[in-house]
């Protein structure tokens, strides 16, 4: 779906696509091999990168994409030079919010387009199942408000374009075709059980950060987080 829209804005092989956040390369390479378009991947995390270019170099689009450390608060590029900007499921974790979307309308063509899929907390996530969460996580509570995203992007000298919500349409189909939702839910339990030997192999902050990513998914299938696409258009004076 998220293809498809970047379709829309007329993503073809004469583009320039900036993916903020790139993580291991799946939608970079996603990008290039569907448009044949240019794409640079932007990542903070060395090691996401490294295994971000491996990824490229096997599936052949190294030509197309190159990836660079750095960020998204402070880019290195210069201005105006993107087609669009590709932003997946980062945005909760940067602690200036208004600082990396002014920087994403920064390096955007005045033409181009911004492209972000994010997930918000709604009123059915407990206060502590949140305050877990977040810290577990590395999450700034302030990006999982809508109202707020939506403030910072028009202190960004951001338009919004389109927003749709998703809520857990995605997870209900990942549960009809191959059980999603039960999986995480089945993790979970072993995992409580399982606590000690797990703890002992692999130390608490991988256990927590594992155990939280499975309630994630699950708290997304239960309605306590939604998911939502925006894309967004910068202001023109």
């Amino acid at each position: 779906m998220l293809y498809n829209v970047a379709a829309e804005f007329g993503v073809n092989a004469d583009c320039r696509v900036l993916d903020a956040g790139c993580g291991t390369g799946d939608h970079a390479c996603g990008l290039a091999a569907r448009y044949s378009c240019a794409v640079i991947g932007l990542d903070f995390v060395e090691t996401n990168l490294k295994l971000a270019r491996a990824r490229t170099r096997k599936e052949g689009l190294s030509d197309l994409i190159t990836y660079q450390q750095g960020d998204i608060q402070d880019m290195p590029f210069h201005d105006a030079i993107f087609d669009l900007v590709w932003c997946r499921d980062m945005l909760i974790h940067v602690p200036q919010l208004q600082k990396a979307l002014a920087e994403c309308a920064r390096v955007l063509k005045p033409e181009g387009a911004i492209i972000i899929y994010t997930i918000f907390a709604t009123d059915l996530l407990e206060p502590k199942e949140a305050t877990w969460l977040y810290e577990v996580l590395d999450v700034v509570p302030e990006n999982m408000s809508p109202a707020y995203f939506e403030k910072t992007c028009k202190a960004a000298g951001l338009q919004i374009h389109s927003r749709e919500e998703i809520g857990s349409e995605w997870l209900e189909y990942a549960e009809e075709q191959q059980g999603g939702c039960s999986q995480e839910i089945l993790h979970i339990a072993r995992m409580r059980r399982g606590r000690a030997s797990l703890v002992a192999d692999f130390g608490q902050i991988a256990y927590d950060v594992m155990l939280a990513v499975h309630h994630w998914n699950v708290y997304l299938m239960l309605g306590k987080l939604s998911s939502t696409i925006y894309t967004l258009r910068k202001v023109t004076r």
